[in-house]
């Protein structure tokens, strides 16, 4: 569901307000999917207790497993029943934008923007996953007319989200490992040392342009971009597990990018475009950086480290127009 309004103030103003709501509805989560398409009938039956039963390829199949302190599942399955992947669950999102344009003069045009999100994951939220997002963005654009022949433009856009994804740290308050029979019955996701881990990324990203076309057969210019985003992670509702986990460093990638293009019109149907363009990305990132094969004993390092690359390219092109 979306509504918006738009008024004009004034010929050289203008602005709006609007607001969306969306429901998407998932269908019901199947933990054994992925077990269906390589095991065997025998082996699923093996999984669930008897007397259940559950659909193998159409076919209604009888567990064949016993009840024990550990196990007492009803039919086959591989994860965590309140596990939800964040693009398969269900998700109610509310967005919230206002808009503006402004010509304080006939060569000069403003553009002003901001809007503001918030997604809900209702079965994360008393289990496992992403369980809320929210963000806000705000952009400014400048177009300037400075003669009939040289414009230019400057645009500059901030962002700013935050994710909350529950989880569990493995363990549980009798000390013991998390039992199949705690994921069986989601009381993992009640347990004291479920915790929350929040990421926070901030993002600026600020360019500026010029066009020159001296008359109808060639023009020139260029633009340049900067973009840099902030990542950060904290942890949540970990009890005292809150005094053992040391901080994560903040993960950092900046981009810059230089772009020079020219076009002449060779005759009247046949144009020859050159361009250049000079990329140069950095980042850190600690779930990569220093992390070997052996540097943990929880995980298996790639022995990455974050990505760096500068780019140089020149592409000359011809254009026939028929």
């Amino acid at each position: 569901l979306k509504a918006e309004v738009k008024h004009s103030f004034s010929d050289a103003a203008s602005g709006g307000l609007s607001y969306s709501h969306s429901d998407r509805n998932a269908s019901d989560y199947n933990g054994a999917a992925p077990l269906y398409s390589t095991y065997t009938a025998t082996y699923l039956a093996s999984l669930c207790v008897a007397p259940n039963t559950f659909l193998y390829n159409g076919v209604v199949t009888n567990c064949t497993a016993t009840a024990s302190a550990t196990s007492q599942a009803t039919t086959p399955f591989l994860d965590t029943p309140a596990l939800r992947k964040f693009f398969l669950a269900d998700r109610k999102r509310d967005k919230l934008r206002a808009f503006a344009n402004v010509s304080p003069g006939e060569r000069l045009d403003l553009q002003l923007g901001a809007s503001y999100y918030r997604e809900r994951y209702p079965e994360a939220e008393t289990g496992f996953g992403l369980a809320k997002a929210t963000g806000w963005t705000a952009n400014f654009d400048a177009n300037l007319a400075a003669t009939e022949t040289i414009s230019g433009v400057f645009f500059a856009t901030i962002e700013d989200y935050k994710t909350d994804q529950n989880g569990h740290n493995g363990a549980s308050n009798a000390g013991a490992g998390i039992t199949t029979l705690d994921r069986q019955n989601n009381t993992a996701a009640f347990d004291a040392l479920t915790g929350v881990v929040t990421r926070a990324d901030h993002s600026l990203t600020a360019g500026l342009g010029f066009r020159v076309k001296p008359d109808s057969n060639y023009e020139w210019g260029g633009d340049i971009t900067r973009a840099t985003t902030t990542g950060s992670t904290s942890f949540n509702n970990i009890g005292s597990l809150l005094t053992t986990i040391l901080p994560v460093p903040d993960t950092v990638s900046r981009l810059t990018r230089l772009e020079l293009f020219g076009k002449y019109k060779m005759q009247k149907d046949f144009t020859l475009n050159v361009k250049y363009a000079h990329e140069k990305y950095t980042s850190s990132d600690w779930a990569w950086d220093g992390q070997t094969l052996t540097s943990s004993t929880s995980f298996i390092g790639s022995g990455q480290t974050s990505p760096d690359y500068i780019i140089n390219m020149i592409n000359v092109s011809f254009t026939y127009l028929f």
